[in-house]
């Protein structure tokens, strides 16, 4: 539709995470989609009037006029033809498996080299890349035949869902690019979220897909884990997981393997509590995640990546080191944006007491490890000012941190032959059970 550009009108420093705060980037954006939705009603408004007051798509069947997938269709001519394109095709397609084969060649059918082209028959050489039609012709062929074969409220309940189709498509191709960062990702899960609201109208077999690409991206990877996890989440569940995750704006981690259990757990249970009440009582402590990968940050945002050579040492001279290690990384800070959204959870726990904890990657994942008393577990009582309870948060985070760097883990890693990088490390801060 266009822009929103907002500007200082004088020049201010820049901080760490740019002119803008992460949070003003996501207000900014916020404010664009809103305006974004309200020219699209008002179009759509606009596009209901002229129909109504025209009768120029009789093209359609006398009897369309005014109809909604027809003003549905008429929009998307308008205003996203890819998307329109996209259901023109599934429509051909559902008109043709329904046994109607005059629809067969419809987005070829109109240009004179396609139809040479089709002449000639099949040929032991690469075939010639066809024009597609003119959008416009394919769709009066298309929804002409669909409105003498289809009830109108089966044809605007079909285009609806084709139409989630493709915006669930944009979700997947973001969460697959390989550089895609965890906040290009919240990102998309939300605007999807928001569009489809309710109404999910996905078929089977593009919501597994999607849901399998948002576990592999948060929770894991293991194909132990997937087949489970595939069979007791929904899209709508992962918003839990965005609504609390603390991460940095060039975070690509996930959360760590006790945390995907836990998560995983309280949706099987919130599943099966609807044939069994006692299940209903079960409680699930409030948990917010900081992804796998802000050790590695807080690592670096100090200059303390010489710790990762502690794992090389004589088991002697771990233990020796350890208490000026830790000493060390409880004296070092947090990056500024994760100590905001530290403060956001505070906020969010109230004054109950706290869990801080480790979720490494490697934990209680599917034949993983268990690490239990490897990683440290803290219990805060979260009471004082809000400085004291985030000051005492953040000493916990730092201390827990630093137990990846104690003898007893880097032995027990050692035994099993797990590997040792920053990125293993995962904490989540947990309410009150």
């Amino acid at each position: 539709m266009g822009y929103l550009e907002v500007a200082y009108t004088e020049q201010v420093p820049q901080t760490e995470e740019g002119f803008f705060l992460e949070k003003e980037r996501k207000l900014i954006n916020t404010i664009a989609d809103r305006i974004g939705q309200t020219i699209f009603h008002r179009q759509m408004k606009h596009v209901l009037w002229e129909w109504n007051e025209s009768q120029r798509f009789s093209y359609l069947t006398p009897n369309s006029t005014g109809k909604e997938w027809a003003v549905i269709v008429n929009l998307l001519l308008r205003t996203d033809p890819d998307m329109l394109l996209y259901i023109c095709r599934k429509m051909i397609n559902y008109l043709y498996w329904s046994g109607i084969k005059e629809v067969d060649k419809i987005l070829i059918d109109f240009s004179e080299e396609s139809k040479s082209a089709l002449a000639n028959g099949e040929v032991n050489f690469p075939s010639a890349k066809l024009p597609i039609g003119n959008l416009e012709t394919i769709s009066e062929r298309t929804f002409g035949i669909a409105a003498k074969q289809l009830s109108d409220a089966e044809i605007s309940l079909r285009i609806k869902k084709w139409m989630q189709e493709h915006k669930s498509y944009h979700l997947i191709k973001t969460i697959n690019r390989l550089d895609v960062t965890i906040s290009e990702i919240i990102e998309a899960v939300v605007r999807y979220t928001d569009t489809v609201g309710r109404n999910n109208l996905l078929d089977h077999p593009t919501e597994r897909w999607l849901v399998v690409a948002l576990i592999q991206r948060f929770l894991s990877d293991s194909i132990d884990f997937v087949s489970v996890a595939k069979q007791n989440l929904h899209i709508g569940d992962f918003n839990e997981i965005v609504d609390r995750l603390i991460f940095s704006e060039s975070s690509h981690g996930r959360i760590g393997g006790k945390s995907a259990g836990l998560f995983l757990a309280h949706k099987i249970l919130e599943k099966e509590s609807e044939n069994s009440s006692a299940l209903k009582s079960i409680r699930i402590p409030k948990t917010w995640y900081i992804t796998t990968d802000e050790l590695t940050g807080f690592l670096h945002y100090n200059n303390l990546e010489e710790f990762n050579v502690q794992k090389y040492k004589d088991l002697a001279e771990i233990r020796m080191d350890y208490p000026n290690l830790m000493q060390i990384m409880k004296n070092g800070k947090l990056p500024p944006g994760m100590v905001k959204s530290l403060a956001m959870a505070l906020d969010d726990f109230g004054d109950s007491p706290i869990i801080v904890r480790s979720s490494s990657l490697l934990e209680d994942q599917f034949g993983g490890a268990a690490f239990s008393g490897k990683y440290k577990s803290l219990f805060l009582a979260n009471q004082g000012s809000k400085k004291e309870r985030l000051d005492a948060l953040m000493d916990a985070i730092k201390e827990v941190y630093a137990s990846v760097y104690s003898p007893d883990s880097i032995h027990y890693r050692l035994e099993r032959s797990f590997g040792f990088s920053g990125r293993d490390g995962h904490y989540g801060s947990r309410g009150s059970w």
